[in-house]
């Protein structure tokens, strides 16, 4: 659960990067405080005088587990982590985090039981989306994503991303129009450089490049049909 807690830990800091220095210095003194049932709260401890404890609750999903975590922040950083299988949450104190914005490396320091205990986090960094980033834990590198609680609830009536086709073997058409010629044949060996096809669009003609030396696998497009942007017409082994 240490890693959970120091991956709540980043990823607050990703996602407010102004206050990143407040959230690394801020400590919680009372300990095992319960969630509020509301998304954001704030409350008062009687030791910390005027110091707001701010609670936080969203969706994080580690290494393909998704936990609903809550962060309650004053001297230090309260991590309550509820797992999916129902057991009880566990509540992890983490006494400070050493990390700045995508350093590769922070240290994590726990209260465990009055004792400081720190972990080494390497931050590799974000993923496809600003809400995914990735970290290595004692050898293990594992994918951290965090959603608010409203976007966990309406995860399940979105779409799925489409899936990018690898193109980086293809002569792409850069705009609308219509392919002119094609100067090259299937399993013909081309060079790098070399013409291979001519598109017309705005009564100019554009001549295609081979960007790789190789073997022409496949010409989806015909002479004389409409293209549009990123329309595949050559493919190379």
């Amino acid at each position: 659960m240490n890693l959970v807690a120091a991956a709540a830990a980043i990823h607050q800091v990703r996602a407010a990067p102004d206050e990143r220095a407040r959230q690394n210095k801020r400590r919680l003194v009372e300990y095992g405080s319960e969630l509020s049932s509301s998304s954001v709260s704030s409350s008062v401890d009687e030791d910390d005088g005027d110091l707001a404890r701010e609670t936080v609750e969203y969706r994080l999903q580690v290494g393909g587990v998704d936990y609903l975590v809550g962060l309650a922040e004053g001297r230090e950083l309260q991590v309550t982590i509820s797992p999916p299988d129902g057991q009880p949450p566990s509540v992890i104190t983490l006494a400070d985090l050493e990390w700045h914005g995508e350093q590769p490396l922070g240290t994590a320091y726990f209260d465990e039981n009055g004792v400081v205990v720190a972990e080494s986090v390497q931050y590799i960094g974000p993923l496809e989306g600003e809400d995914s980033f990735a970290v290595r834990y004692r050898g293990c590198e594992l994918r951290v994503r965090g959603r608010s609680l409203q976007e966990a609830s309406l995860e399940g009536y979105m779409l799925p991303p489409t899936a990018k086709r690898d193109t980086s073997q293809c002569v792409l058409s850069p705009m609308p129009g219509s392919l002119l010629s094609l100067a090259v044949r299937l399993g013909q060996q081309v060079v790098l450089g070399q013409p291979v096809a001519v598109v017309e669009a705005m009564k100019m003609q554009n001549v295609l490049r081979a960007p790789r030396s190789g073997v022409v696998r496949a010409l989806p497009k015909e002479v004389g049909a409409h293209l549009k942007v990123d329309d595949v017409i050559v493919e190379f082994e």
